[in-house]
């Protein structure tokens, strides 16, 4: 029989706790976020970032990115910037859409 070789793991088991109560803990975060209305103008931004750095995570230690080669890091970061510029034009594109709603709403009332 050949000898099996005893493979030593990517990551220690003690990061993974740590990372793993750092997700917890950024639940937490999301849940108060959404229940107590904190930073009430701004939650879905918060959510959003909260969500992307718990997202962050899970790629670069439970899916072992950290350790991959540079080229697979390059093609994620550059679809991560992708998402993000995007997600930064709908944010854009709120205020004017709320200005735009209360311009036709005084001009709808004016008819009256």
């Amino acid at each position: 029989m050949q000898e099996e070789e005893q493979q030593t793991p990517i990551m220690t088991y003690r990061t993974g706790m740590y990372v793993w109560c750092a997700l917890v803990v950024l639940l937490g975060f999301t849940i108060a976020i959404a229940r107590m209305q904190l930073f009430a103008k701004y939650s879905v931004l918060a959510a959003l970032l909260i969500a992307s750095t718990k997202a962050a995570q899970g790629i670069a230690y439970f899916m072992h990115l950290l350790y991959e080669g540079k080229r697979l890091q390059l093609m994620l970061r550059l679809t991560v910037s992708l998402f993000t510029l995007i997600i930064a034009m709908m944010f854009i594109d709120i205020p004017l859409t709320e200005e735009e709603l209360k311009t036709i709403i005084n001009y709808l009332k004016g008819l009256k």
